[in-house]
């Protein structure tokens, strides 16, 4: 667990007790298999690397533009070339990998709040008229120790200070 202040760790356990309501792992699954729950009704569940993706085009341009309009030298110029193709065989990965799905190991039924912080995070939230819940990915540690639950406290604390 990163360090966190008295005030953090004080919301935290606010959110711990009061946020993250039950963990229904084994509900959620079956209500999932038997199709009563719904994987259209899931925020974030495909991997999204758009950002990548849009940073590569940005660089192949630049580079095309660095080909076409500036006086280089023909080494540099390969050099971009070979540059480029990397850069378009990584924009092809990237799609790909976009097509893959998070693996949830973990449900938590969770509070508006919580959940919408969460959606912010780009983790997996399932939300119908039964409840809303959160995909954790990881399991094997206790939920005060995750990551993005501590982003969150971290990100909240920041909006308070403001």
């Amino acid at each position: 667990m990163v360090n966190l202040s008295i005030k953090e760790t004080e919301l935290l356990e606010s959110i711990i007790s009061k946020d993250i309501l039950y963990r229904q792992t084994k509900l959620v699954n079956m209500l999932l298999e038997e199709c009563i729950y719904s994987y259209a009704e899931m925020t974030n569940l495909y991997i999204n690397k758009d950002k990548e993706i849009l940073e590569a085009q940005n660089e192949i341009c630049r580079l095309e533009d660095r080909i076409e309009f500036c006086n280089i030298d023909e080494i540099e110029e390969e050099y971009n070339f070979n540059r480029i193709n990397n850069l378009v065989t990584l924009v092809e990965q990237l799609r790909y990998e976009t097509r893959e799905t998070k693996e949830v190991y973990e449900w938590y039924l969770v509070s508006d709040w919580l959940a919408a912080q969460l959606k912010e995070n780009d983790e997996v939230v399932l939300e119908n008229e039964y409840g809303v819940y959160w995909g954790r990915q990881t399991t094997g540690q206790y939920v005060i120790h995750d990551y993005i639950i501590q982003k969150i406290v971290k990100d909240t604390c920041k909006l308070m200070d403001k």
